[in-house]
């Protein structure tokens, strides 16, 4: 049996993988936010990692450039595809509850889409996705 990793094991996995990822890297400086909120002192290695990003900022290259935050056109940030996710299955389950209530499913769609600031096209695939997860099985 493999032992569990260690904090330093993770800090060590997110410096190699911080310079190429930049969901690894956003990960690697809000685990430092973390540290020095909690009143903590930092791992060396991770101060080492962002003491030659503000060099490179110093030096004139750009903050995203230096930070290693840069994605690919079209690339999303980790983050950002959860909560698209999370919005979608809040659609669906709205969705659902609508249709529960005596909604024909188009309407409901224009309804949940109304309620949440979305588009009826949005809720339609939120609803293809996810909806099954909401409707009760006979």
């Amino acid at each position: 049996m493999t032992p569990p990793f260690t904090e330093a094991d993770l800090i060590r996995y997110a410096l190699e993988h911080a310079k190429g990822e930049a969901d690894m890297a956003e990960d690697l400086l809000e685990f430092f936010c973390d540290v020095v909120e909690r009143g903590d002192a930092p791992d060396r290695a991770v101060l080492e990692y962002l003491s030659d990003c503000f060099r490179r900022i110093i030096s004139g290259e750009k903050p995203s450039s230096a930070l290693n935050l840069r994605r690919t056109r079209g690339q999303h940030r980790g983050r950002t595809r959860e909560r698209r996710d999370e919005f979608h299955l809040e659609l669906a389950r709205a969705v659902v509850r609508s249709m529960e209530a005596g909604r024909k499913r188009d309407d409901a769609f224009e309804r949940v889409a109304s309620k949440h600031n979305s588009t009826t096209d949005t809720v339609q695939r939120a609803y293809e996705s996810y909806g099954h997860l909401f409707r009760k099985h006979a």
